[in-house]
C-alpha cells in the first residue's frame, strides 16, 4: 500500500485516513496504520488526531489519550501545543516528587523544558490548565529553577502569590529566596 500511497485518489486516501484513526481509537495496533495515513494525508492525519485526543480527554480515556498524544507529538507537522498537550497529559499522572532522579525521569518536565526553550509560553498554559494546582506549578517550577530556568522562577512566584501562607506557599517562597541569593552572590 505505501508503493501505491501517491496513485491514491483524495476519497481513498480520507478512507485510508478514517481507517487509521477508527483503529487508534479502538485500542487496537496502530504503529503501521498511523505510518501510511500520516504519508497518505498529513494534516487530515493529525487533525483527526486533534479531534480524537479532545473525545478521549473528556471521557477520561487517559492510556489512549496519551498514545493518541504521542502519535501526534511524533509528525512533522505537530506543533507546539500538540507537544504541551503531550506534556501536559504526562505531567497529570507524575508522582511530582522533587527528589533529583525522580525528576530526572520525568519525561513531563523535560518536556516542558524544551517548550519553554522554544519560546511556548509554559507558564500561561500551565495556569489556564484546570487539571493543575498550585503543587503542580511548584513542581515543574521547582525543577525548572534546579535547571536554571528563568521558568521555574516565574513559576514558583505564582506559587506564591496563590498559596499565600499555606506550608506550599512557604515552600515556594523559601526556594524563590535561596535561587535569588545564590544568583546574587
Amino acid at each position: 500500500l505505501r508503493q501505491r500511497i501517491g496513485a491514491l485518489k483524495p476519497a481513498a486516501r480520507k478512507k485510508l485516513v478514517a481507517a487509521a484513526l477508527e483503529r487508534i481509537a479502538a485500542g487496537t495496533s496502530h504503529a503501521a496504520h498511523a505510518d501510511v495515513a500520516r504519508e497518505a494525508d498529513a494534516k487530515g492525519f493529525d487533525a483527526g488526531l486533534r479531534e480524537l485526543s479532545d473525545k478521549l480527554r473528556k471521557s477520561k480515556k487517559e492510556e489512549r489519550l496519551e498514545a493518541v498524544l504521542r502519535l501526534l507529538a511524533q509528525g512533522e507537522l505537530a506543533t507546539d501545543e500538540d507537544r504541551y498537550r503531550l506534556a501536559a497529559a504526562l505531567l497529570a499522572k507524575s508522582p511530582r516528587s522533587t527528589l533529583p532522579a525522580a525528576r530526572t525521569e520525568d519525561e513531563a518536565l523535560s518536556m516542558l523544558a524544551k517548550l519553554s526553550d522554544a519560546g511556548f509560553d509554559v507558564a500561561t498554559a500551565l495556569g489556564k490548565d484546570r487539571r493543575f494546582d498550585a503543587e503542580h506549578l511548584y513542581y515543574v517550577g521547582f525543577h525548572l529553577v534546579e535547571e536554571g530556568s528563568p521558568l521555574g522562577e516565574e513559576l514558583l512566584a505564582a506559587v506564591v502569590k496563590e498559596a499565600g501562607r499555606t506550608k506550599l506557599g512557604k515552600m515556594a517562597k523559601n526556594k524563590l529566596e535561596l535561587v535569588r541569593r545564590s544568583a546574587g552572590g
